[in-house]
Order: C-alpha cells, then sequence, then structure tokens
C-alpha cells in the first residue's frame, strides 16, 4: 500500500493532501480483486492519516522519518493535529492575519512593542511546510527540542534555516518586511546595506540590531530607575534571583542611566555603597558590617568593577552556594584598602574560618599556616599588624 499511496517516499506526504488520500483509498477498495483490490478498515484507514501527519511533522522539524518508527499509538492525537491543519491552514490562518497586521514601523515607535507585533503576525502566515513564518526570525539559530504545549511552538523551535522551504519562507518574510518599514528611509537604508532579496531573517536581525542598539536605552529610562530604586539581593534563590542575574540586571540599568543622559549618572563610590544597601541576605550581615568599616579608609582603592570581578572569581573558585558569596565579600575586606588589618585578639579559629572562604586546595592550606602563625604572635602580645 506505501507504493500505491505514497510510491515509497516520504516526500509525497507532504504534498498529497488528505483528500487525495481518501480518494486513492476509495479507489483501491473499489478494484476488483484481479486487479488488485484493496480494501481497508476503518482504523487501518486512520493510522494511515495519523501516518501522514507524523510524517510531515518529522520533515517540519528536521527528522528524517526514515530513521524512526511511526507511533501507532500516537494515532488518535495525531489525528487531531491533522484535523488542526486542515481548519487552520484554510481558515484561521487568513483571520488571523488580517487581525494581526502591525502599523508601519516608525522612529516615534517602541521597537520591543512593534516588534512583538510584527511576530505575532508573521505567527499568522503558514510557510511552505505547514510552519508558521515567525520560525525564519526565531532568536536562537539553533534548533531546540524542549517540549512545548502548543505544537506550533515545536515547529518554530525545530524548523531547519536551510533547505527549499526556508529559501521560500525567508523570502517572504523580507517581502513582509520591507512592506512594513516602506516609507521609513531610515529602516529601508538598514535592509538595502545588505545587499539582499531573499535573506528576511537578516534583514530582520540587522533592524533589530540597529533599533535596540539605538533606542532601547531610551525606552527603558524608567524601568531602570525603578530597578535602581528597588533591586536587592537576599541570596541564591534561583532561578528567580541569583548573583550573576543580579548583577546581570543591575548593571544594565546602570548603563541605561548612563546612556540616556550622556554622562555618568552614578559614580563607583555611589554604586559601591548602594551595592551594601541591596544585599539583604542575612548570612552576609557580618561580612557587611566589616567592609562597611573598611570603606571609610582613606584613601579607598576598590571599584565598583572591580568589587564584582571579585566575586565572580570567587564564584569559580567554591561549589557551596553561601560560601561563594560569603567569600566573595569577605575578600573585599582587603580589596578596600589593599590590605587587612588583624584584630589584637585574633583567634586561631576566627583566622582559619576568613581565610577558608577565600582560599582553597594547596594554596589554602599554606596560607592559613602563615596567617595562624601570625595570629599566634599577635595573641602573644601583638598590638594588630597588617597581613
Amino acid at each position: 500500500m506505501a507504493e500505491e499511496l505514497f510510491d515509497n517516499d516520504f516526500g509525497t506526504a507532504m504534498t498529497k493532501s488528505i483528500k487525495q488520500v481518501n480518494m486513492d483509498l476509495a479507489m483501491l477498495a473499489s478494484l476488483t480483486a484481479v486487479q488488485g483490490r484493496i480494501v481497508s478498515r476503518p482504523r487501518a484507514q486512520d493510522q494511515i492519516r495519523a501516518f501522514v501527519q507524523w510524517v510531515r511533522d518529522e520533515i517540519r522539524m528536521g527528522r528524517n522519518p526514515a530513521q524512526h518508527p511511526f507511533p501507532a499509538g500516537d494515532t488518535s492525537t495525531l489525528l487531531q493535529r491533522l484535523n488542526f491543519h486542515q481548519k487552520y491552514d484554510v481558515k484561521d490562518s487568513k483571520t488571523l492575519i488580517d487581525n494581526t497586521v502591525p502599523p508601519k514601523w516608525s522612529k516615534e515607535q517602541q521597537w520591543k512593542q512593534w516588534v512583538k507585533l510584527l511576530r505575532d503576525h508573521l505567527r499568522a502566515y503558514i510557510g511552505v511546510n505547514g510552519i508558521p513564518l515567525v520560525y525564519v526570525v526565531r532568536e536562537n539559530a539553533a534548533q531546540d527540542p524542549t517540549p512545548q504545549d502548543d505544537f506550533l511552538d515545536e515547529y518554530i523551535n525545530m524548523a531547519l534555516l536551510v533547505g527549499t522551504a526556508f529559501i521560500v519562507d525567508n523570502k517572504q518574510v523580507l517581502a513582509l518586511l520591507n512592506k512594513f518599514i516602506m516609507g521609513c528611509s531610515e529602516a529601508e537604508m538598514v535592509i538595502q546595506a545588505l545587499n539582499t532579496t531573499t535573506d528576511g531573517r537578516a534583514a530582520f536581525f540587522a533592524l533589530k540590531a540597529f533599533y535596540e542598539g539605538e533606542g532601547i536605552f531610551a525606552h527603558d529610562v524608567m524601568a531602570a530607575e525603578n530597578i535602581i530604586a528597588t533591586l536587592f539581593y537576599a541570596g541564591e534563590k534561583r532561578p528567580a534571583m541569583y548573583w550573576q542575574k543580579f548583577e546581570q540586571i543591575l548593571n544594565n540599568a546602570y548603563a541605561t542611566m548612563h546612556h540616556e543622559y550622556g554622562r555618568v549618572m552614578y559614580t563607583d563610590v555611589m554604586k559601591l555603597r548602594s551595592l551594601q544597601q541591596r544585599i539583604k541576605a542575612d548570612f552576609l550581615s557580618q561580612t557587611k558590617a566589616a567592609i562597611e568599616t573598611n570603606m571609610d579608609a582613606i584613601p579607598m582603592t576598590m571599584t565598583y568593577d572591580h568589587r564584582n570581578r571579585n566575586k565572580n572569581n570567587q564564584d569559580n573558585a567554591s561549589t557551596n552556594e553561601n560560601t561563594r558569596n560569603i567569600a566573595a565579600l569577605t575578600s573585599l575586606i582587603g580589596d578596600l584598602t589593599g590590605r587587612l588589618t588583624v584584630p589584637t585578639k585574633i583567634t586561631q579559629d576566627t583566622a582559619a574560618t576568613q581565610i577558608s572562604h577565600v582560599t582553597t586546595g594547596t594554596n589554602r592550606r599554606s596560607i592559613i599556616g602563615g596567617r595562624l602563625q601570625q595570629a599566634q604572635q599577635h595573641q602573644n602580645g601583638g598590638s594588630g599588624s597588617n597581613i
């Protein structure tokens, strides 16, 4: 039957409509026994239709159907998906296209808001292989096999950005982009600089780079001000908040403000003192107090960037979340003045604990040994020393 229906070619399943498949099944059943009549039971016919949908899905997501067995147990799900496509392709797509047309792009609009409307519009268009055209402008060029609630999102994330279907879809995206930027000479020049008549993906990301690079800061000033006023760190609480994310968000907010006003809005000292107030983690309270004391030293040699580099270096040297943060902030005491003053009555345990936060392996043992010897000297009558 594979030969009669599909010529032993998986590609036929992409081009042959379900209506044609049904007609072929009826024709095979109408033949005489001598002619080679093939009568399929309803369940078998359902599986044939499900097979067509499965082959299409494999090709849409860049997989070779010849390398995987047909999942007969998924017949019901595949038929539901097939019915959706038949309805969506003919009726819903046209309705969504008409209802999602974005306004023409102009410099007065906010790129982030406009590009969201554009993506919604591209999602309404169905490409050559039945994949929404928005796949052409997805952020990650690599395939993403993560399961999605909506199978259309799986198509979008897995579609190959090469091949005949992509070439056709890519060209259509370029045509739509040119339509929506018509009249904005600045945007037209960005695409013209690419000297392309087919590459919609390249045109989209050229526009994205231009307008996000030129205008994103101006549109995000209020958000940056809110971040600077309210952001705090209360410990490692992945995925909602963790140190690297906290640092990135805060630095981006400062950069936004500097870019908007064309000057340094927050000096290193301002950012450093503000950082002390942002750290709310209880396990860092004593370390913060020690750092605060050393920040009053004159001159204060530590910078905001230096402080963050030390934090990242300590993250790479430890495996425990809280220990990493304690170690990073403890190490700042030395960075603030270039030295660390040992109190007169420091104990061996205190010295060992302090140094263990910032050293590892053989270096830790050798440094601790030296520090313990100095601590012992202080206990025997010393009044304080720089180490």
